[in-house]
């Protein structure tokens, strides 16, 4: 993990996944961008196909978050 930027108004890092991730929350919500490559999410037993060019937004609702495959992200909170 690489952190780009963290301050009082908001927080941006790189994950860099090479098989698998056990992702805890920073924030209530948290925006997720992916870079590259491909996986899944997986947010509370409900799994989603990822890949290059999707966003999606992490709520309060969700809470074990497992992420998979080789995924090069974008994570930002405020």
């Amino acid at each position: 993990m690489r952190t780009y930027i963290s301050n009082s108004f908001f927080t941006v890092k790189q994950l860099l996944i090479e098989d698998h991730y056990e992702y805890t929350k920073q924030q209530d919500y948290t925006l997720m961008s992916v870079l590259s490559g491909k996986g899944t999410l997986t947010a509370d037993g409900q799994v989603y196909t990822i890949k290059k060019g999707d966003h999606f937004i992490l709520t309060t609702e969700d809470k074990e978050i497992k992420l998979q495959g080789k995924l090069d992200i974008i994570e930002s909170y405020v």
